[in-house]
């Protein structure tokens, strides 16, 4: 929490694309993806002084794949509203 409070006060005066990246990385050892992703995206997209470099820019595409492989993977079917062993019954039922 420290370190979150630290990057951010240190974005406020001056903001850098590799402090970005820091504190991307302390939102995911936090769990807090969405924060992180927001965090890494910005400097993806140029949004920070610093994106354009490219180390940098290779580091936020590494800790958003790092970000993917740790969030959980949504079930398809509960976005869908649907229970596929059920749709897949009727399916063939209807055969």
């Amino acid at each position: 929490m420290a370190a979150k409070v630290l990057y951010e006060k240190a974005q406020m005066i001056d903001p850098d694309a590799n402090k970005a990246c820091n504190m991307g990385l302390c939102l995911i050892n936090r769990t807090r993806y969405n924060e992180a992703r927001s965090v890494l995206e910005d400097v993806l997209y140029g949004r920070i002084p610093g994106s354009e470099d490219g180390r940098t820019r290779k580091r936020a595409e590494e800790l958003l794949l790092e970000l993917e492989s740790k969030q959980p993977q949504p079930d398809l079917s509960d976005l869908l509203g649907l229970n596929l062993d059920e749709e897949l019954l009727m399916g063939l039922r209807r055969w």
